[in-house]
């Protein structure tokens, strides 16, 4: 070997950094602290996954209680109109009228017709008829002249 080679491999030894047997540079590989930290996210992503699933599993219970209840008050809703409409017949009414109250069904229905006095105030004709067997027209044409003095009597109102 020759000067002049032994010179080249002097400044290239000198120019070469001496690598030291181990791990690789800091740059190039994972941390454990990185690693932590991904882990860490990932599990505060799951945690808030489990959540809303736990929120939209109750929101849908409570859901389905309401319409459960809704259906219920619609039921009873109907249930109390059937109930009503059989308290208002006119057949139960009258029923009740005579069998419990000892109402009766008058004989005779007396009439009201209202004309106008002359002072301006309103002034009403008692009209007296059988019940269901003559019109008030007819009532009145069938009356006496008595009957019709007492019963033409003007009240005012």
């Amino acid at each position: 070997m020759t000067a002049a080679e032994k010179a080249k491999r002097r400044s290239k030894k000198l120019c070469k950094p001496k690598r030291k047997p181990g791990p690789e540079p800091r740059a190039k590989r994972l941390t454990f602290g990185f690693l932590m930290l991904v882990l860490f996210i990932l599990g505060c992503i799951g945690v808030f996954m489990v959540a809303m699933h736990q929120s939209a599993v109750g929101r849908d219970i409570e859901t389905r209680r309401i319409e459960q209840e809704i259906a219920s008050e619609k039921t009873k809703q109907k249930s109390m109109r059937v109930e009503l409409a059989r308290l208002r017949s006119p057949g139960r009414v009258a029923r009740v009228a005579q069998e419990e109250l000892d109402f009766q069904e008058p004989c005779t229905v007396i009439y009201l017709r209202y004309s106008s006095t002359s002072d301006g105030g309103v002034a009403s004709i008692k009209t007296h008829a059988a019940r269901d067997k003559e019109s008030p027209e007819q009532g009145e044409k069938n009356q006496t002249s008595a009957e019709k003095e007492s019963a033409s009597e003007l009240t005012r109102r």
